[in-house]
């Protein structure tokens, strides 16, 4: 068959783009074209698993290149859930924690709050510890709103 299934297309451009990434020395050039394989995944009428995984990656590649606010753009793409669409949570909740982690290294806490908040209300398995890193920002930086106490840890660790 000439025309390969739409799943097949899907796979064979993604595996493109992770074999053009891989190597950690790969020239910006090979980056870029490594993008451009994932764009044709992210842009088509994929679901959701194929669309946010090449988000996720595109945001990567991005961050790689030092394009941060591409990465970030990239990013909450694959973190918001198309209306109607069934829910993807691997791959969007990745991308949203590495998001999160590029929105903290430039000082952009209440952004990085925002999306650790979103995380942890989602559910899923990795809420918690969204909600641990919301906390952890809150402590560390006295952001809390004025209408509510800081959260008391219920830890072991406590003397």
């Amino acid at each position: 068959d000439k025309n390969p299934s739409p799943e097949i297309r899907r796979a064979a451009l993604m595996e493109k783009g992770d074999t053009l990434f891989s190597s950690r020395d790969a020239d910006p050039a090979q980056t870029r074209e490594a993008i451009a394989s994932w764009r044709l995944v992210a842009d088509s009428d994929a679901p959701p698993r194929w669309r946010n995984q090449a988000l996720a990656k595109i945001a990567s590649a991005h961050e790689r290149l030092g394009e941060i606010p591409a990465a970030l753009a990239a990013a909450w793409q694959a973190l918001e859930q198309p209306e109607g669409a069934p829910p993807e949570n691997f791959w969007s909740v990745k991308a949203g924690f590495d998001a999160a982690r590029m929105l903290e290294a430039q000082s952009r806490l209440d952004e990085a709050m925002a999306i650790y908040e979103k995380l942890a209300e989602r559910g899923g398995v990795r809420s918690k510890e969204a909600r641990q890193r919301l906390d952890r920002l809150r402590l560390e930086n006295f952001l809390w709103d004025d209408t509510l106490p800081p959260p008391i840890s219920n830890t072991s660790d406590s003397p």
